[in-house]
């Protein structure tokens, strides 16, 4: 296998081809932004024409397959607006679903059969629902495990659309809805579950919509997939760096952040609900470093609060740091909360 050199990260020769066209794209479309909005250059950023300006440029990049923000950088040059107030929103994945569904590692097999184990049923038997689905990488967990009905509930456009595409082969219901207001029929599910999401809703709000979806005695799951860097000095050292650079990162999105720390003490705290059952499962995952720092790109809380500029540099160090590195064998933890409805 190649070494990561930085020439090679995460391009095609398809993929360069593209950037190529989109980089003309854009350099066309900021010419013509520029003149049209010429007249409001010297008004504040929160002037309403320029933040017309600010909603077209993160409107229009996000066509883009790879390297948004590096054109989203470009595009703001050309209008001389300040890269930094093209904020990405915590929770939006809109610009990140390509390297999601593309990169992100799948959950423990382990994990999935403990908690259809949980129901009492058998797979075949259980309609379940997974909620703040994503791309589909644990639906499709699920799904594979025999579930009789699965249902992906997601919120957002770009992620669900990838989804759908990944699964446009399995019997595999996709609907637009959220933690909050999943959608479905009351009653209806025997399982419902979240991975890497529930941190982002409204807690009370999404439990009680969840106690209405469940048929009495069902199942909720809220599980996320971490790293579990201490296997590898390698990754020790690069998340050591990412703190350096963004020393005042605080983690929302990660399986071991301040949400999971308190989820056992909140959920035993909620009503309507059964004591949580913990689950826990290791297991190794193979990777180049391409894949890597594709998994990085497709982390929304980091780059949300490093900003455009620290991410940025930070993929620089990653990319020089795994200049000699073949293969990275990453260990991942899927941690679950489960708890039964009442």
């Amino acid at each position: 296998m190649r070494s990561c050199t930085r020439k090679s990260v995460g391009i095609s020769v398809g993929e360069a081809e593209l950037r190529k066209l989109s980089a003309l794209y854009y350099f066309l479309f900021t010419l013509y932004a520029r003149n049209l909005f010429r007249r409001d250059r010297g008004q504040p950023p929160d002037h309403p024409p320029r933040r017309a300006q600010y909603h077209l440029i993160n409107q229009t990049c996000p066509l883009l397959v790879t390297g948004s923000w590096a054109l989203k950088t470009f595009a703001a040059s050309m209008l001389a607006l300040d890269i930094e107030d093209i904020t990405m929103k915590a929770g939006d994945f809109s610009d990140l679903a390509e390297d999601y569904a593309t990169f992100r590692p799948g959950y423990s097999p382990e994990v999935c059969q403990a908690l259809l184990s949980l129901t009492g049923k058998k797979p075949s038997d259980i309609a379940a629902a997974d909620v703040g689905a994503g791309t589909g990488i644990w639906t499709r967990t699920l799904y594979n495990a025999g579930c009789r009905e699965m249902i992906a509930v997601e919120p957002n456009n770009a992620m669900r659309s990838k989804g759908m595409q990944q699964s446009e082969d399995l019997a595999i219901k996709w609907v637009q809805g959220s933690g909050e207001a999943t959608k479905q029929e009351s009653s209806s599910h025997d399982l419902l579950t979240m991975a890497s999401s529930f941190h982002w809703t409204d807690f009370s709000a999404a439990l009680a919509e969840f106690y209405r979806v469940l048929q009495p005695g069902g199942w909720f799951a809220a599980l996320w997939n971490p790293r579990f860097i201490e296997a590898s000095p390698l990754l020790v050292e690069i998340e050591q760096k990412l703190f350096e650079m963004v020393p005042d990162l605080k983690r929302v999105s990660s399986g071991r952040s301040e949400f999971t720390s308190s989820l056992s003490e909140r959920l035993m705290a909620a009503p309507n609900w059964a004591m949580p059952v913990y689950l826990e499962s290791y297991h190794i995952e193979p990777m180049s470093c391409e894949r890597y720092i594709g998994i990085w790109r497709s982390v929304n809380d980091v780059q949300q609060q490093a900003g455009p500029k620290r991410f940025a540099q930070f993929l620089d160090y990653v990319q020089d740091r795994l200049s000699d590195v073949e293969e990275i064998e990453a260990a991942y933890v899927t941690r679950a909360w489960a708890v039964q409805r009442t």
